[in-house]
């Protein structure tokens, strides 16, 4: 089994255009900790729910610079034990999975 496989629809990436707070919103109704950023196909990162809890205003763009993005991806050919491997090393709720031109296929939740 391949990571693109494993891919979710549950999960609905942010935008950097989209505010930290709507970001929580978004975390909490997958039940995340982390939720990816994605500009059109672009995958740019991975923000955690701490970060954006860190941000003195809410309000701010997730994509303002202000919140730190965290490049993890698997690639869509990975085998599913290097998906495990970085969930259990990194402690990620959500993992994008990417195609070779960096652009973002979708997501695998830790508890898919």
């Amino acid at each position: 089994m391949i990571a693109k496989e494993l891919i979710t629809d549950s999960v609905i990436p942010v935008k950097p255009s989209d505010t930290g707070a709507f970001a929580i919103v978004q975390m909490e109704d997958c039940r995340l900790s982390h939720i990816p950023v994605v500009n059109d196909l672009e995958f740019l990162g991975v923000i955690s729910d701490k970060d954006v809890v860190s941000l003195q205003d809410p309000e701010n763009w997730v994509g303002s610079g202000l919140l730190p993005l965290n490049q993890v991806n698997v690639e869509e050919n990975q085998h599913i034990y290097e998906v495990i491997k970085l969930f259990a090393a990194l402690k990620l709720t959500v993992l994008p999975v990417v195609n070779s031109k960096n652009q973002y296929l979708g997501a695998i939740t830790l508890q898919s």
